[in-house]
């Protein structure tokens, strides 16, 4: 499969960047990841700023930028940190070594597996996914070089589902949700401390959008779970 994620940024006359990302999978073809710039004048254009041939399978999660310029996307393998709008990436792996697991029992069997990221800026971000099918969230306030682990755990002891699957801060740096596969969290602080607003097992959300900080809506693409 060949994947593409695509960064699209509109000028218009108020000269405010918005960066979209895309993602399409072509059958019967090599795997690629690639990152396209497209500027909107009287005429689209669009142009590659990035492509990983060396880690064909290095798929692309999340694009989280805090400037025009400047932030973090979450590749499958690593973190990627740009400061040239995704033209180059520093390396910010997550491995044993750099990772604070704050009294956790980890299962580090398969490490660390990413889902997405959250920039609020240079230094400070937030990445979710799991280990080992248990939910989690990593903090950063180093600029990815060292995380600390600050949620791990899942609603049934018993039962392994997925991970964090979907992040979001509506309007402010402080206020943000999470969800997994049986809950909706919440956070007050920027991610520091997270409490379950809503327990709804097997309903495997993995999607958020919100109008504000109080209006958010969770969906789950799992036909089963009928959310």
């Amino acid at each position: 499969s060949k994947d593409f994620i695509i960064i699209l940024t509109a000028i218009a006359i108020t000269y405010r960047l918005v960066v979209f990302s895309l993602t399409l999978f072509m059958k019967n073809s090599l795997s690629t990841v690639a990152l396209l710039l497209c500027f909107f004048f009287t005429n689209a254009q669009m142009r590659q700023v990035y492509l990983d041939n060396t880690s064909p399978d290095n798929e692309i999660y999340k694009i989280s930028f805090y400037s025009p310029g400047a932030g973090y996307v979450a590749f499958q393998d690593w973190i990627g940190y740009t400061l040239d709008s995704g033209h180059t990436f520093e390396k910010k792996p997550i491995t044993i070594s750099n990772v604070n697991f704050n009294g956790y029992p980890v299962n580090l069997t398969f490490g660390f597996t990413i889902a997405g990221v959250k920039a609020f800026n240079r230094n400070t971000l937030l990445v979710w996914g799991h280990y080992g099918l248990v939910p989690a969230i990593l903090r950063s306030i180093d600029g990815g070089s060292t995380f600390k682990l600050v949620l791990h755990y899942r609603y049934d002891p018993m039962v392994f589902n997925t991970g964090i699957t979907d992040m979001i801060f509506p309007q402010s740096n402080n206020i943000g949700y999470a969800v997994d596969a049986d809950r909706i969290l919440k956070t007050t602080d920027q991610g520091l401390n997270w409490s379950p607003i809503l327990i709804s097992p097997n309903s495997y959300f993995d999607f958020l959008e919100a109008t504000d900080d109080n209006n958010v809506i969770a969906g789950s693409r799992y036909y089963a779970a009928n959310k």
